[in-house]
């Protein structure tokens, strides 16, 4: 008994004997805690010696990883490193050539803008000889078709007609020829600045056309020619056939031409030039309303604003709207026709706002004489009962290259 009491007092010491273990119950310790306890000192006490080895090995290969993530880490950082290196070279290089591309863009640009500079200057060096050798095409074969060049006779010219030989001034329109051509238009003009040639024993402009072995030159340009003094009034005349014969020579009348593709082209041109509608019925019939004019009784417009019968207009006389007047012309047409209650004749040019149109309704076929000035502007002041209108004068149009255009086409035919 007195070792049983000798184990419960140091029970703490005996508890987890294997021998004294049964006897817990004895000494008022729970058996089953009892075994609980000592076994998980047992475990507490042996377990570190057990699994030291295990340990071991798990930090070894713990070891390993880290040194192999670690050289993994080395090698991505060393991948990056000469991947940003090598991007740089290759941006560099890129960079480089980008720069040389440019510029060798840039230099050929600036070769081309070289080029079309240049090319633009032969262009004009080519259209300057161009024009010069039109020009000078132009001077030889004919007079340079200028709205205010004359190109006629002295008055003194004498005249072979049905009714003997008179002077030039003195024919009138409906007579005929020694030939038999009917004479449609006498003109007279102020020959102030035009040139005068004898040719044989005819004062002549030099700008008129006269036939040279089959083919028409100017007077100036014929062997024959020499110059005269000029006079202060010259004379002209129309004819059916575009011709007048004087003293063996053959000269081309005023007009010089009935070709339909001239005049109309010329009327095209003039409708053009002032713009708006363009008359199919003149283009169509140039040579039924090729000439234009007013009645001799009609009331021209002067430039101060007073009235004037047309047959008492002179040369020098200024009009309204047309400014000087440097050419009077007489034809005899048939037909009448009426604009604002005033008779003119078919085919006449009214100026408006809009262009120039014909006045082509015929309201008689008698045939009578009628008044065309030729003016500085190409058209006058015309006065009616409904108030006054424009009309264009016998050089329909100001403008040199249309008249140089017909001239040339003209001198074309033989």
């Amino acid at each position: 008994m007195s070792n049983l009491q000798e184990i419960k007092d140091n029970w703490v010491q005996y508890r987890c004997n294997p021998i004294y273990m049964p006897m817990a119950g004895v000494v008022g310790s729970d058996i089953s805690s009892n075994f609980l306890n000592c076994t998980l000192q047992s475990v507490n006490t042996y377990a570190g010696f057990v699994m030291d080895p295990i340990y071991q090995n798990f930090k070894i290969l713990t070891d390993i990883f880290q040194f192999l993530m670690k050289a993994i880490n080395d090698m991505r950082g060393a991948v990056t490193g000469a991947s940003g290196g090598f991007m740089g070279i290759i941006q560099s290089t890129f960079g480089k050539l980008q720069n040389t591309i440019q510029s060798t863009v840039q230099l050929f640009g600036r070769v081309r803008t070289l080029m079309n500079r240049m090319m633009a200057v032969f262009a004009v060096m080519m259209n300057i000889v161009s024009t010069g050798v039109q020009t000078g095409e132009s001077v030889k074969n004919g007079p340079i078709g200028q709205a205010a060049e004359f190109f006629c006779f002295h008055p003194s010219t004498l005249i072979y007609t049905s009714e003997g030989t008179i002077p030039i001034s003195a024919v009138r329109p409906g007579m005929r020829l020694a030939d038999g051509q009917f004479v449609r238009s006498v003109l007279e003009f102020d020959s102030l600045g035009t040139k005068m040639f004898n040719i044989g024993n005819i004062r002549v402009s030099g700008n008129h056309k006269v036939m040279l072995e089959g083919k028409w030159v100017r007077v100036e340009n014929h062997p024959l020619a020499q110059e005269a003094e000029s006079c202060e009034r010259v004379f002209c005349l129309n004819t059916e056939n575009h011709t007048i014969h004087i003293g063996g020579f053959h000269f081309k009348d005023y007009e010089e031409t009935s070709n339909p593709a001239i005049l109309s082209e010329f009327f095209r041109q003039v409708q053009a030039h002032y713009g708006g509608y363009i008359s199919v019925e003149k283009i169509e019939n140039p040579e039924k309303y090729r000439y234009t004019g007013i009645l001799p009784t009609a009331h021209v417009i002067l430039d101060d604003g007073s009235l004037a019968l047309a047959k008492n207009i002179k040369i020098g006389d200024v009009l309204k709207y047309g400014g000087e007047v440097d050419g009077i012309a007489h034809h005899q047409i048939d037909g009448v026709s009426i604009y604002k209650d005033v008779q003119v004749a078919p085919g006449s040019w009214i100026l408006n706002e809009n262009g120039v149109i014909p006045v082509t309704d015929i309201h008689s076929q008698k045939t009578c004489d009628y008044i065309q000035f030729i003016t500085r502007a190409c058209h006058y002041a015309v006065a009616s009962p409904t108030g006054e209108f424009v009309i264009l004068d016998d050089h329909e149009v100001p403008d040199d290259d249309i008249h140089t255009w017909r001239d040339n086409e003209i001198q074309k035919e033989v």
